[in-house]
């Protein structure tokens, strides 16, 4: 579900230009508070950003799911 508690969440510090972020499989697995996360049925995922004055852009790539 969409609750706080039950999904993976992992504050990231992004800088400007290019990035590799690399999170072990394990720890989505392990991301939840009272259970496992079942892998095989992640729909999606989210990238939230703190409200700021400065006019912010993301662009994402490559996503891959490797263990």
């Amino acid at each position: 579900n969409d609750e706080v508690d039950d999904r993976f969440n992992q504050p990231l510090m992004l800088q400007p230009g290019f990035q590799t972020i690399r999170i072990p499989l394990n720890d989505i697995r392990n991301g939840a508070k009272h259970r496992e996360l079942d892998l095989t049925e992640i729909a999606g995922f989210a990238l939230f950003s703190p409200k700021s004055v400065e006019k912010m852009e993301f662009y994402l790539g490559d996503i891959r799911l490797t263990h």
